[in-house]
């Protein structure tokens, strides 16, 4: 609780900082964009994390560890299906969507840019639930602080050395910082689960 509390104070604060700096052109045409990727994200996740989460403490619960490997491939497999094939439909239909359904056609980028990443955050989800069931609560905590610390490092160095005052660049750079952040993420739950494997009932 205390960690999700500093958590969420930090990250509005970075929302306060972030709108200062990218302007109000730059917070719509992101307002636009996540708008889209919101539904985007629910469609990809299809209940994953909620899956493996039950899935994985069903097979602790019967003191079978040795078979949360095989729920963690179906649940990634199930993942990137999925969220694959709605990154890949983001992508492609990304200029009619910026130009028809948001109409803004500066927001075709970003949105491609979002597609690309959505797989990771999706696969995300399947490593959260893991941890989640196997009650390594503590471990996901640090690991969120660290996801918290990347995004705002990354999103600030785009926005500094990249964006500029562009209202586009500013947009996708978020979007870059938020991808880059789920990527280490992932990378380093997959690291732990390897280096930490539940012993046999």
């Amino acid at each position: 609780t205390l960690v999700n509390l500093l958590l969420r104070f930090v990250g509005t604060s970075f929302q306060v900082y972030l709108s200062g700096r990218i302007g109000a052109a730059g917070v719509g045409l992101l307002q636009l964009v996540m708008s889209v990727g919101g539904m985007a994200m629910v469609a990809g996740t299809a209940g994953i994390r909620t899956a493996t989460m039950y899935l994985t403490a069903e097979e602790l619960g019967r003191k079978q560890p040795q078979n949360v490997v095989w729920v963690l491939s179906g649940c990634f497999l199930y993942s990137i299906c999925f969220s694959g094939c709605v990154a890949a439909a983001l992508y492609h239909f990304a200029p009619w969507i910026a130009s028809v359904w948001i109409g803004d056609p500066r927001t075709v980028d970003a949105l491609r840019l979002f597609a690309s990443f959505l797989p990771v955050t999706c696969l995300c989800g399947v490593m959260t639930g893991y941890f989640t069931a196997a009650n390594r609560i503590m471990t996901l905590a640090g690991i969120e602080i660290l996801e918290q610390l990347c995004y705002m490092s990354v999103t600030m160095a785009a926005l500094l050395f990249w964006a500029g005052s562009n209202a586009e660049r500013a947009c996708e750079a978020i979007i870059y910082g938020s991808g880059i952040s789920s990527s280490i993420t992932l990378l380093l739950l997959v690291i732990l689960r390897f280096c930490h494997r539940p012993k046999r009932g």
